[in-house]
């Protein structure tokens, strides 16, 4: 496992996608020795693109969707660690692209910056679970409850889940809730744009030059899930009421080996609806979500009815006369 890392770190450009499942399979291994290992090539991986090789957003956006692989891992220690460590990296890289848009700004350059966002990872996380060995959505479509069966909710649904609660929530708590609110909304827009542009493509087999019809299948469910999620996280993690995701306007340019646009026109766009079966649409959260298991908490409402049961006292100030208190021995002579 050690030794594919090795060859992902040195000749990524040549990298198929098959052997990039294969590498995010070894985070899944089932000894925990080989797992906690890769984990640690993830870090240090993620620690040299950040420092030398901020350009490298295909690189980097690969070796980021590795840590949501850990969503199912039996060792708690490993999905917290893994859990701080994508919003670490998510962090670090907001602030690197608002950095390049204000150069471009400067520099009165039009170009996007959507290859840059960390979003950008969603692209080879749905290419992964798409091609997963235990995800299969003729199994989904025979069972009405394959929504709630142990491989899916596990493996998929809470790998997605964990990506996406470490995408929406900010690195540091906002003073005020309406910040954090506006920050979810953004966030969840950006993810919900992403993942809708993903329903538009097939995806490509490289080996063979054609489109995978059963991997194109998977994915546009696993873009369903995705999307579902990113809506009830921001109602569940919004401290206002009401909360809907901001639109995005900007637009990615995928990975030609591993997507190709389909040529839809805005009749086949509005027509667009779920690919997941009637049963099966509407995917609950986690519970606990990975940010609570993670000890993060940027709740607002508790505080402030707290600030305001100390600040409106049950008596009026007028209805209570003043009286001064002495201190206690006062009176003798020191």
């Amino acid at each position: 496992a050690k030794s594919l890392f090795r060859l992902f770190r040195v000749y990524d450009r040549n990298f198929s996608g098959n052997d990039y499942l294969g590498l995010g399979l070894a985070c899944q291994d089932p000894i925990a020795e080989v797992r906690r290992a890769i984990l640690k090539k993830v870090d240090s991986n993620m620690a040299y693109l950040l420092r030398y090789q901020r350009s490298a957003q295909k690189r980097m956006a690969k070796t980021l969707a590795l840590y949501s692989l850990y969503a199912a891992d039996p060792t708690e220690l490993n999905v917290k660690h893994a859990f701080h460590s994508m919003q670490r990296v998510i962090a670090k890289r907001r602030v690197a692209v608002a950095q390049m848009s204000l150069a471009k700004a400067s520099s009165k350059d039009a170009g996007t910056l959507s290859n840059e966002m960390p979003e950008f990872a969603l692209v080879y996380l749905v290419y992964f679970i798409a091609h997963h060995p235990d995800y299969s959505s003729a199994d989904m479509e025979a069972e009405e409850n394959a929504i709630s069966s142990d491989s899916l909710v596990v493996l998929f649904k809470d790998t997605m889940q964990m990506f996406l609660e470490a995408l929406l929530l900010p690195s540091k708590r906002p003073k005020n809730a309406e910040t954090m609110a506006n920050t979810l909304k953004v966030n969840a827009g950006v993810a919900i744009k992403i993942l809708r542009q993903l329903k538009y493509c097939d995806i490509f087999d490289l080996e063979n030059e054609v489109a995978d019809a059963a991997a194109t299948i998977n994915g546009h469910q696993i873009c369903d899930i995705g999307m579902s999620l990113s809506r009830r996280l921001l109602v569940a993690l919004s401290p206002l009421k009401g909360a809907v995701p901001s639109k995005f306007s900007g637009s990615l340019h995928l990975p030609s080996s591993y997507y190709h646009q389909k040529s839809l026109t805005a009749e086949d766009k509005r027509l667009d609806g779920s690919d997941l079966p009637p049963d099966l649409r509407g995917p609950r959260l986690r519970d606990p979500l990975f940010s609570e298991q993670c000890g993060i908490k940027m709740k607002y409402r508790t505080a402030t009815i707290k600030r305001k049961a100390v600040m409106e006292p049950s008596v009026k100030l007028g209805d209570q006369k003043k009286k001064s208190v002495k201190p206690e021995h006062a009176h003798r002579r020191v």
